[in-house]
């Protein structure tokens, strides 16, 4: 007697994805493939709340931040709510920027809410400082995603002191059971482990102190007991306000039939790029797909990087595609739109070389910060995700991206990223702003102050830029 082959992961999820796409057919989107680019704040957060909100299985939610505020709290609540109709929801978050309060995840968990962090830390992995998740994913039911460049935090939708100019996709198809099949093994692996949760561990909140013999260890166990239901008491709370304050502020709406899919065309195959679980030394990973796809440019390469220090390999690709006519356009951030000094005393003092090579070099004016990540190739193929031009997308952090190609799709996504020109300036040969006065314009003198610091220490850490 044979034994049946298991079935390969990526195959399996494609098969559960389309399994669930007819299961739930009505109310949400065919499983066609459709990329649809969402620039503004309102129609992000729209999107994201709409698709936890219709959820009816699994929402697998990842993120590289996760803030304590009001849209963070807004976003945890829709989670719970998931959770609490029987949606099984999975959080993965990086651990040094997990800045959930411990009562909140201690509440989430119990709600129903599985959280996972990415390389906490640990004294037996000091490496894993060094490598964080970057990736930015939001699945749903395995047939609807979003990814892209925002996390989830006040900034990134128009609600803090200074906000990002951002941008997302919206994706359905096949390449969803690709980005779910990487999910799950990331999950499973060695990399991300259960948050701790401390003195809000189940364990604290349900002790039975009065079996404690000894008076004063009774005491201690009801302190804490006590300590920890208040803390539940409050998480709830806090995540029923923050709801009810965005339903009453009207900016978006709420249990909608909307899908995010009606009205946008099939753009064909999109492809789903990400790094390999773990270490990325000596694996193929997401840069050498970015870098096939700039090599492949034949007329003209558009680029958006909150951060430009490309590596050796990138140079070399820029050298010879202008070296074969190509037009290579890039907008990065200014000094004064930067959310990055370190990030930016590494580029300033290359960007005269880059354009002496002939790429055309525009900086974001500010006083927002420019945070999308994107490419049109040959005005066809189009490239929205995480990965910024610099050495820790490339060697360190994990990175998603999806891409398609398709002129239309492409038509417009060019048209977004030429929208930002309007409040960006050019850089001439000598590295200056071409018609500024000034070197960094609207950048404050101490701002200049500390990259000229940071200036002498950029060489010796470039790696982790």
């Amino acid at each position: 007697m044979t034994c049946p082959r298991p079935v390969p992961r990526r195959l399996a999820a494609r098969l559960a994805a389309a399994t669930a796409g007819l299961a739930l057919a009505a109310g949400i989107p065919a499983l066609a493939d459709v990329l649809r680019i969402l620039d503004g704040d309102q129609e992000a957060a729209q999107a994201r709340i709409d698709l936890i909100q219709q959820a009816r299985v699994s929402l697998d939610v990842e993120y590289f931040l996760v803030e304590s505020d009001e849209a963070s709290l807004v976003g945890l609540a829709l989670l719970r709510d998931a959770a609490r109709r029987g949606v099984a929801v999975r959080l993965i978050v990086d651990a040094s920027f997990n800045r959930m309060a411990r009562p909140i995840q201690a509440y989430l968990v119990s709600q129903g809410v599985e959280i996972r962090e990415y390389h906490p830390l640990r004294l037996t992995k000091p490496c894993w400082m060094t490598r964080r998740l970057h990736d930015k994913l939001l699945l749903a039911d395995g047939s609807r995603m979003l990814t892209g460049g925002r996390n989830i935090a006040n900034p990134y939708f128009g609600f803090g002191e200074r906000n990002y100019v951002d941008r997302d996709a919206f994706v359905t198809g096949g390449s969803v059971a690709d980005a779910r099949a990487y999910f799950d093994d990331l999950w499973e692996s060695r990399e991300v482990r259960g948050t701790r949760l401390r003195g809000y561990d189940p364990s604290v909140r349900n002790a039975r102190c009065e079996d404690v013999s000894r008076e004063d260890e009774r005491w201690r166990c009801t302190a804490r007991r006590n300590l920890a239901i208040k803390g539940y008491q409050r998480a709830e709370q806090e995540l029923d306000r923050a709801l009810a304050g965005l339903k009453q502020a009207s900016w978006v709406r709420w249990d909608t039939r909307n899908d995010w899919a009606e009205g946008q065309r099939d753009v064909g195959e999109v492809r789903f790029l990400h790094d390999p679980v773990g270490r990325k030394e000596g694996q193929r990973g997401i840069g050498d797909e970015i870098l096939d796809l700039m090599e492949s440019a034949s007329s003209s390469l558009t680029i958006e990087s909150p951060y430009l220090l490309p590596s050796r390999a990138f140079l070399r690709a820029l050298r010879d595609l202008l070296g074969r006519g190509v037009e290579v356009r890039v907008l990065t951030n200014s000094l004064n739109s930067t959310d990055n000094l370190l990030a930016q005393a590494g580029y300033v003092g290359r960007k005269e070389k880059l354009v002496r090579m002939g790429v055309e070099i525009w900086e974001f004016r500010g006083p927002e910060s420019m945070h999308a990540k994107s490419a049109v190739i040959d005005g066809a193929i189009s490239i929205v995700g995480t990965f910024n031009i610099d050495p820790r997308s490339e060697y360190l952090n994990t990175e998603q991206a999806v891409v398609a190609t398709d002129p239309d799709l492409s038509v417009r996504l060019r048209a977004s990223m030429d929208a930002h020109l309007v409040n960006a300036y050019k850089i001439g040969t000598d590295g200056r702003p071409i018609g500024e006065k000034r070197r960094y314009p609207g950048a404050s003198c101490y701002k200049i102050f500390k990259l000229t610091l940071l200036r002498l220490l950029a060489p010796f850490i470039r790696k982790q830029l």
